[in-house]
């Protein structure tokens, strides 16, 4: 005798009700709109204030050879001494 050869294929049962596979497909399509609304957002005020904080960081890096030249012993006229003193107070807050 030939041993019987079924075609028939086990099911998985499903682990999760339609109801539930439906609310996670929403929520993870919630999720990736927030994410990508969230990175756009970020990269344009990135784009936006990448201007200044380069001027920021620029003034700061000159403030401070300023304020090193004012540790050397060179006389400074009057006028100098009162910006760049009222330019360390600023700077040491």
């Amino acid at each position: 005798m030939l041993p019987s050869t079924s075609t028939k294929e086990k099911v998985i049962p499903p682990q999760a009700s339609i109801i539930e596979v439906e609310a996670m497909k929403s929520q993870a399509q919630i999720t990736t709109n927030v994410a990508s609304s969230a990175f756009l957002i970020n990269t344009l005020i990135m784009i936006i204030l990448s201007g200044p904080l380069k001027k920021i960081l620029g003034s700061l890096k000159h403030s401070q050879i300023i304020v090193h030249l004012m540790l050397m012993k060179v006389t400074y006229p009057a006028s100098a001494l009162v910006f760049f003193g009222g330019l360390m107070n600023l700077l040491t807050l």
